[in-house]
């Protein structure tokens, strides 16, 4: 059993929080790596071999984080799309999303208890350094919970990652063709264009 100070420290993440040269105000937070990286990376694996033997699990339509595809085929599968409309004179819409700020807006509710021990008992400190005239002086708040998101440099973070957006595609295939990679997402639309003859 670790000691409870040790499992604390390494539930706690650090922001050192850097000033560009010579410009007040503007930051660059610097996140922790994770402690556990090596039991993560066990994890993840185990993961990974139990959803290859449940290929339904995951959505077909994703290229996404899989051995040797990547946004080339994504590219094709939606040129494939868009080629077949158009030579029948069919109206095509097209809206991309970005879901790089996804992770950040994870809600833990939903994740029941599976992540909880991954998810819960993180404390974040920010620390801002200043140097003037060679001396460097620092000051660090105090740590507080982190209520939501996923920890900055884990292996975990892309399983839960497609596990919070892998049935988007399900909920949108009555209207659009979804096509998914990393944390972008483009919705393809097809319309049928109607042409009237007057008498």
């Amino acid at each position: 059993m670790l000691d409870k100070k040790i499992v604390v420290l390494l539930s706690t993440t650090l922001l050192i929080v850097l000033t560009s040269v010579g410009v007040v105000g503007q930051f660059l937070p610097l996140s922790a790596l994770e402690k556990y990286y090596d039991l993560e990376r066990k994890l993840f694996d185990h993961f990974e071999t139990h959803v290859k033997q449940q290929k339904s699990l995951l959505n077909v339509l994703k290229t996404r984080y899989k051995k040797h595809l990547s946004m080339r085929e994504n590219v094709t599968d939606a040129e494939a799309y868009i080629s077949n409309p158009l030579n029948m004179l069919s109206l095509m819409r097209r809206m991309t999303a970005d879901w790089s700020v996804t992770l950040a807006l994870f809600n833990r509710s939903n994740a029941g208890r599976w992540f909880e021990s991954y998810l819960s008992g993180r404390h974040q400190v920010v620390e801002l350094k200043h140097t003037e005239k060679g001396c460097t002086q620092s000051v660090r708040s105090k740590p507080l919970p982190v209520l939501r998101g996923v920890p900055q440099g884990s292996v975990l973070g892309p399983v839960l990652f497609i596990l919070f957006t892998n049935d988007l595609p399900s909920y949108l295939e009555e209207y659009t063709t979804t096509i998914m990679y990393a944390d972008d997402t483009v919705l393809l639309l097809s319309v049928l264009q109607c042409t009237y003859s007057t008498p």
